[in-house]
């Protein structure tokens, strides 16, 4: 029985050793390391503080610009930004226009954005000055995000020639002259924008050019006036790329290019009061998009330039007495150099048509069902759909197999 007793009371010792030793070690050990990892992220909150500014409607400009100390007036707190500073705007109305004549560098570009998805809305209404947000001359390496802009009668935001590297996010125009004006500028990125609802168009490019832009997952939509203005227009440029974007009834067309280099991809076309698509230039390229329900001709490729169209859905065009395509509608402007492949025409009023210039260097597996008398057409002939399916449109042609 003492041995019991004893083997016992040597195990409750050792297990006491082990308790102390490791376990309760550890539990201050942890309890330390959280008190450590408390005091670094509050450290790291201060340290992430003392690296932005701030401006809020209830702010003062005479504070130090902090997250807790914010400035009032944005034009005061964005003329205080140095390349690698960042801006964060607080929720609220600003009545004012703003000028940012101050450029980043590709390093250290200068970062303005809302603060946590408040709403920040800069509103000319009453103010005398009709620009909104203004990137001015030669600008550059600038990022702006989450800024509402409207009721400017020029332009809401407005980049004024030579900017380089500007990235635009999240940016909501409406009720002004122009959602989205850009004199000229290269390396561009506008993403998830939304220009609706103003008296011209939504995005315009003039006089450019417009040289490397990706335009992406941004709509334009409602922009009307007696002068139709367009959803996207690009007087000139290169290497442009819409992708992922809206153009919905706009008075004008929904996408109006004379760049080169251009492609439109996966975005939707509809509604539009005049053409869909209407484009002029080499390089272009319209892949997987939807053209729905515009007035005029659902695409229109108007010459002097090539054109591939791959997986497009062209659908109800021509409402107004126009075709769901037309190429080379003039007569006299070099050859429109036109490649179809798997491309969906159908219900709309007229239904395929090339001009006098146009040249088809390829047609495969299209469908087209718009109009039984004419499903396909140029200057001297028109195919029925009979024709088209019993391939004398390819016999006559070679086209379409």
């Amino acid at each position: 029985m003492e041995v019991y007793i004893i083997v016992g009371l040597l195990l409750l010792l050792a297990w006491l050793l082990l308790y102390f030793k490791y376990f309760r070690g550890n539990g201050e050990g942890h309890a330390r390391k959280d008190k450590d990892h408390e005091d670094n992220k509050d450290n790291k909150y201060q340290d992430e503080e003392e690296a932005f500014y701030s401006v809020a409607t209830w702010g003062d400009d005479n504070n130090n610009g902090s997250i807790t100390q914010p400035w009032k007036n944005l034009q005061y707190a964005i003329n205080n930004l140095q390349p690698g500073d960042r801006l964060l705007i607080r929720g609220g109305i600003y009545k004012e226009y703003v000028s940012l004549k101050k450029s980043g560098t590709s390093e250290n570009p200068i970062v303005i954005s809302t603060f946590q998805n408040e709403e920040a809305v800069l509103d000319g209404e009453g103010i005398s000055w009709k620009y909104g947000f203004n990137l001015e001359y030669g600008v550059s390496y600038v990022n702006l995000s989450g800024l509402q802009v409207k009721n400017f009668k020029g332009y809401g935001v407005a980049l004024w020639g030579e900017n380089r590297s500007i990235q635009l996010s999240g940016m909501e125009a409406s009720g002004c002259g122009a959602g989205l004006h850009i004199v000229s500028a290269e390396n561009l990125l506008v993403q998830g924008c939304n220009f609706h609802n103003n008296n011209g168009p939504g995005l315009v490019v003039s006089p450019g050019p417009l040289k490397t832009a990706r335009i992406i997952r941004t709509r334009s939509s409602n922009n009307e006036n007696p002068e139709l203005p367009d959803g996207f227009a690009v007087d000139s440029g290169n290497d442009v790329v819409f992708e992922k974007c809206a153009a919905e009834n706009n008075a004008g067309n929904g996408f109006n290019c004379l760049s080169s280099s251009t492609t439109i991809s996966a975005c939707t076309v509809r509604d539009n009061g005049c053409y869909g698509v209407k484009c002029l230039g080499e390089g272009y390229k319209l892949v997987n998009c939807i053209i729905d329900s515009n007035g005029m001709a659902g695409i229109v490729l108007q010459g002097g330039g090539s054109y591939e169209l791959f997986n497009n859905l062209i659908i109800n065009c021509g409402l107004k007495g126009d075709y769901g395509l037309v190429s080379a509608p003039v007569a006299g402007l070099s050859s429109a150099r036109v490649s179809l492949v798997n491309n969906i025409f159908a219900f709309n009023y007229g239904g395929v048509h090339f001009g006098s210039s146009a040249v088809l260097e390829k047609e495969d597996q299209n469908i087209y069902w718009s109009r039984e008398d004419a499903e396909i057409s140029n200057n001297n002939r028109r195919y029925t759909r009979s024709e088209v399916n019993e391939k004398i449109w390819f016999k006559e042609t070679g086209r379409g197999e």
